[in-house]
């Protein structure tokens, strides 16, 4: 619905099933992909600390380890992205609540990645 928030001016949250990118490393990495749906209008820029830990508030989390070679696609449904952190009055995120995506390696070992073709995968109207 128009000003949700949602992604894109005029989307709808309820469409969205999930996320689709290629990633390329020469080599594996101790690191980890790490990918957060974020609320749109936070009072605070996302940063990840020096000790490993990240301040990105309440958002959607998935994230898998780096130990492969090459390309790689991940395709990860809406499902897989779990509640987490905290922000707001509740505590809470919901889907409507996102505007931004970030993807980061919290851990700070030595992501040294390509991505390619991130896409939403969305149903039809």
């Amino acid at each position: 619905t128009a000003g949700s928030g949602w992604m894109h001016p005029g989307g709808d949250e309820a469409r969205f099933r999930g996320l689709s990118l290629w990633v390329y490393q020469a080599q594996p990495s101790p690191g980890r992909l790490e990918v957060a749906f974020i609320r749109g209008k936070q009072e605070s820029l996302a940063w990840v600390s020096e000790e490993g830990d990240s301040e990105i508030g309440a958002c959607y989390y998935w994230a898998t380890p780096l130990n492969f070679t090459g390309w790689r696609q991940f395709k990860v449904a809406a499902q897989q992205f779990l509640p987490r952190g905290s922000g707001g009055v509740s505590g809470k995120i919901t889907w409507r609540d996102v505007g931004a995506v970030v993807i980061y390696d919290a851990a700070r070992k030595g992501m040294d990645v390509v991505l390619d073709s991130l896409r939403f995968i969305e149903t039809e109207k």
